[in-house]
């Protein structure tokens, strides 16, 4: 585990193994839509498709400069026959070898595979960042039988990220451990959160302990504090009390319980039983004053019977700006009313 004031980097965990030509996987926490010219993921069939494919891939997320296009493209990338194809597909890994996207598995997100070894115990992913660093290159290595990867580096054109962009690496990886921090505890944790002002302290505790991990050296830390926001009981979840972020276009970022919400943009018109426009009210007032309070009802999972009117509850967001960048992000919490009110 690693402490959030410590400025090396975490300790490694486990990895995936590399698959055939036809496999893709691209390690990071954003992924890329096709463009005129780009070599599609069912167009691979040897290594130097394998390689124009993650080559073109690079290049492509290297030219986005809207952050929000970024956040966009994490959704985009799972559902385009463009970047999958089968076991094709694309990964993204952060310099600590954590996963920030896997186009292809969901629940490996947030995972560690720096120390994954093949079937012959050869710790195959940390050849494949060798590679990388050395200009890009191909790895084989054996699941089964002899397969091939090809690794390469690149720095997000919005947020400036190092991320290893890989191809052709395909493994079972449920057991590769999550990627974690020794974030401190907040001074009102989410079970603690019982009115407006205990809500503020939690939101705002961990709006800096995310911007904090924009701001880290190790963008693995990126990955560790979604992991532990989402850690159900811990300080920074405990039942309806949970944290999201959103993108100044709307995009979701991060959300604690709805995981499949990520990289897709927010109903902002979405209305509650009275009529109120509450995700764009209680998001844009946030990119707009700093902060916003916003009343509004909503289903509560506790309450049986609501599920047409809703249960009041409080809201509460507060924005930041995203790393190397002007745009915005907002993080955000509420809580059923009466206990706030």
């Amino acid at each position: 585990m690693r402490n959030w004031r410590d400025s090396n980097p975490v300790a490694p965990k486990r990895l995936p193994d590399l698959r055939s030509a036809r496999v893709l996987v691209l390690l990071l926490a954003v992924a890329p839509t096709a463009t005129v010219g780009q070599t599609t993921a069912d167009s691979v069939v040897d290594k130097p498709t394998l390689k124009m494919f993650v080559e073109d891939a690079r290049a492509h997320i290297e030219g986005l400069t809207d952050y929000n296009d970024v956040i966009a493209l994490r959704e985009t990338v799972r559902e385009q026959s463009t970047w999958v194809a089968g076991e094709t597909y694309l990964v993204f890994v952060h310099a600590d070898g954590s996963i920030g996207l896997h186009a292809r598995d969901r629940a490996a997100e947030g995972k560690n595979i720096l120390d994954m070894r093949d079937d012959r115990g050869v710790a195959v992913v940390r050849r494949m960042m060798e590679a990388a660093d050395n200009g890009g290159g191909f790895v084989d290595y054996v699941d089964g039988e002899l397969k091939t990867s090809y690794t390469t580096k690149l720095l997000t054109g919005a947020g400036k990220i190092d991320v290893y962009l890989i191809g052709g690496y395909s493994a079972d990886l449920s057991s590769a451990p999550l990627t974690t921090l020794g974030l401190p505890k907040p001074d009102v944790t989410a079970a603690e959160v019982v009115d407006k002002e205990t809500l503020v302290a939690f939101v705002e505790a961990a709006a800096a302990a995310y911007r904090w991990s924009y701001e880290s050296n190790n963008q693995g830390d990126i990955v560790a504090v979604r992991n532990t926001f989402r850690e159900e009981g811990g300080p920074w979840r405990a039942g309806s009390v949970y944290l999201w972020l959103v993108g100044s276009k709307g995009i979701t970022l991060f959300h604690a319980t709805e995981q499949y919400r990520e990289g897709k943009p927010t109903d902002m018109d979405r209305v509650d039983s009275n009529g109120l426009p509450f995700p764009r009210l209680l998001i844009e007032g946030a990119l707009r004053d700093g902060r916003k309070f916003l009343r509004y009802y909503y289903d509560n999972p506790e309450i049986q019977g609501d599920e047409e009117t809703g249960s009041p509850k409080f809201g509460y967001a507060v924005s930041f700006n995203a790393p190397n960048s002007d745009q915005k992000v907002v993080v955000g919490s509420g809580i059923y009313l009466p206990a706030a009110d």
